[in-house]
């Protein structure tokens, strides 16, 4: 998990990498639901393995994906 602005026009994001991700049809519902619970927007790049939420997310996000049996890892700054 980390969050970039680099090439988004100033905009921050909170980016999500992982293998599990690859598959569109989970990608899709867990991105529907954390957008949900989170009240932002996202979109999701399968062949990336990655989601992308909008805003800085680094606080709230990582109990939820515990909580669904991920293990977070943040990079970068």
């Amino acid at each position: 998990m980390r969050r970039e602005v680099r090439g988004r026009g100033g905009k921050t994001v909170t980016a999500l990498h992982a293998e599990d991700l690859r598959r569109e049809d989970y990608a899709r519902n867990l991105l529907r639901e954390l957008k949900h619970t989170l009240g932002c927007g996202g979109s999701t790049d399968p062949s990336a393995g990655a989601l992308f939420l909008q805003g800085d997310r680094t606080e709230t996000l990582p109990p939820l994906l515990e909580a669904r049996g991920f293990r977070v890892v943040r990079t970068g700054g």
